[in-house]
């Protein structure tokens, strides 16, 4: 099953996760990523809640991962389509995100959205 591993915006990637890493930025003279999170809010008095900003950022680095990486194999067998991947992800509140109920459902969420 083929594995792809992604570093969004800079974060730190932990170094059992070996082999090639994909760069996604949403800011910067090279992003290929782009959030506008002033979008969203524009209709709302004030900024966005500083989770709800990482919220929607995750959401797009795993809905780029997603696009950016083939699957592989040329029929539509479970075991070609299937990938891993891996989002290194910065957010604001790092005890809040790595709780293991709400890891268990941004893995899931992932994974669903995905079909990985």
């Amino acid at each position: 099953m083929p594995v792809a591993t992604f570093r969004c915006d800079g974060a730190e990637v932990p170094p059992e996760w070996e082999g090639d890493v994909a760069d996604l930025r949403s800011s910067g003279p090279d992003a290929n990523l782009r959030v506008a999170l002033e979008a969203m809010s524009g209709g709302l008095t004030g900024q966005l809640p500083e989770r709800l900003e990482d919220l929607i950022r995750i959401a797009a680095y795993v809905y780029a991962g997603d696009q950016g990486v083939r699957r592989g194999g040329t029929e539509m067998a479970r075991s070609l389509w299937q990938r891993t991947m891996r989002l290194a992800v910065p957010v604001r509140d790092p005890d809040f995100w790595n709780t293991a109920e709400l890891r268990g459902a941004l893995v899931d969420a992932r994974n669903f959205v995905s079909e990985d």
